[in-house]
């Protein structure tokens, strides 16, 4: 979907994933297995593709608990039902929005109206990043991993642009919930990159209790 052909939705059906983070131009793989959210990606898949992926702020109260304001208006590019399994699809994260207020709904899943003032910018071209930016991302998620004793190979991501380093790395990585919106609610990419740095060296220097050492 190109950005310039985007009608953005006032009212924006919401798929509360814990963990999930998509940034603008990211691509993020999910499982959709309850008969709520199932039934939200085959409206949209008749209508316009786009879905809202947002965080829920506890693991406890789950996908009918309190949310983060900020989430992700994203473009569902591909879907693959499994003959006896979950529904795999692939979404494309467009640009962010701030819930204003949920509306209620018979759908069987939340739906908010949103507002994507201050994040319009996200639809904007990236000019990749310059001065190294791509070597220190590497060097930084190469520290992160090996110290985590994660099963990815960091050379292969040597031919992805700063941009696409910053979308996609931190999916590889055990960052938290806090950590991982913090990263979406960057106020740009500059700003991003630098608290993508602190973590890797956060992560690096940690224990496996979660003490810095």
């Amino acid at each position: 979907m190109s950005s310039t052909s985007i009608t953005l939705p006032e009212i924006v059906p919401l798929l509360p994933v814990a963990g999930a983070l998509v940034l603008p131009r990211g691509k993020l793989p999910l499982k959709i297995l309850t008969k709520p959210f199932l039934q939200l990606i085959d409206n949209a898949q008749k209508t316009n593709r786009l879905i809202g992926v947002i965080q829920p702020k506890s693991l406890e109260e789950g996908q009918n608990g309190e949310l983060f304001e900020v989430g992700s208006l994203c473009f569902i590019e591909k879907i693959k039902q499994q003959p006896k399994g979950p529904l795999h699809i692939e979404v494309k994260g467009l640009l962010r929005f701030r819930i204003k207020q949920e509306v209620v709904s018979n759908t069987g899943y939340r739906q908010a109206q949103v507002d994507y003032g201050g994040f319009l910018d996200d639809l904007k071209p990236v000019q990749p990043m310059v001065g190294g930016a791509n070597h220190r991302l590497l060097q930084g998620f190469e520290g992160y991993i090996k110290h985590q004793g994660l099963g990815v190979d960091a050379q292969s991501f040597e031919q992805f642009d700063s941009d696409m380093l910053m979308t996609t790395l931190p999916n590889l990585c055990k960052f938290n919930m806090a950590e991982k919106q913090a990263l979406l609610e960057s106020d740009n990419s500059l700003t991003r990159f630098s608290l993508l740095l602190q973590l890797f060296e956060f992560g690096a220097l940690q224990n496996d209790t979660g003490i810095r050492q």
